[in-house]
């Protein structure tokens, strides 16, 4: 049975809360900079939220694809495009494949789960994904990592996730 789950009130009282699957646990990782919230399933895959309100971005403007209409579209696909660039996973083997997709602007993934717009890039041979996605005043990035048995269950299980996210 899924139940709801919160996280801790900020200095202005707002919050976000979310819907905890059954089999999967919520808790902070405070061995992560920043405290990340982290939703963890059986299998050992980890969703890994990081949140924050009224990001600003002020590097350079990317070649930004011309069906992103709004500035939040705008400021999501920017600083998920850098994001990807610089990701600490990258192999030697796998940066130069995942260097030419960036390049060409195919390894982003819109996604528009409930109340958030955002992107992801493929991460980890192809067992997690990572990006960021944001509504009205909150920007998260969002980090799955899995095995590869139970990447796509896990994945879908996680994506349900950031669609129940709800903003107080």
């Amino acid at each position: 049975m899924a139940e709801r789950v919160t996280a801790e009130k900020w200095f202005d009282g707002t919050y976000w809360g979310a819907t905890l699957p059954a089999g999967w646990r919520f808790l902070r990782d405070r061995s992560i900079d920043g405290f990340p919230y982290v939703f963890e399933s059986a299998s050992g895959s980890r969703l890994q939220i990081g949140m924050s309100k009224d990001v600003r971005h002020s590097g350079p403007e990317e070649d930004i694809p011309e069906e992103l209409k709004t500035e939040l579209e705008k400021l999501v696909y920017v600083v998920t495009l850098g994001s990807a660039r610089i990701d600490y996973s990258w192999s030697w083997y796998s940066f130069p494949r995942m260097l030419f997709r960036l390049i060409r602007r195919r390894a982003l993934v819109r996604r528009d789960l409930g109340v958030l717009t955002g992107f992801t890039y493929e991460i980890d041979r192809g067992n997690g994904w990572a990006g960021f996605l944001a509504s009205g005043r909150w920007m998260l990035y969002a980090r799955l990592t899995s095995n590869a048995r139970a990447f796509r269950s896990d994945s879908e299980t996680a994506l349900l996730i950031l669609a129940s996210l709800t903003f107080h």
